[in-house]
């Protein structure tokens, strides 16, 4: 990804590499040792991305559109 005409840190890098290989729909996994339940949609002209992900076992929650 560049912004402006900087490249990205490599940290953004990682993380956009990381959501892009997540598939749309419903995927079960685990971070940090905690097992998530994780909703990705995608727009059609591949622009937007909306995540919404909960711990399976707790009360945490994780949600954005990018």
């Amino acid at each position: 990804m560049i912004i402006g005409d900087k490249t990205s840190p490599p940290i953004l890098a990682m993380f956009e590499d990381a959501l892009a290989r997540l598939p749309v729909g419903y995927v079960q996994g685990c971070f940090g040792g905690r097992s998530w339940g994780v909703t990705v949609k995608r727009s059609e002209d591949g622009k937007r991305i909306w995540l919404y992900g909960e711990e399976r076992s707790g009360t945490d929650v994780v949600s954005f559109n990018l």
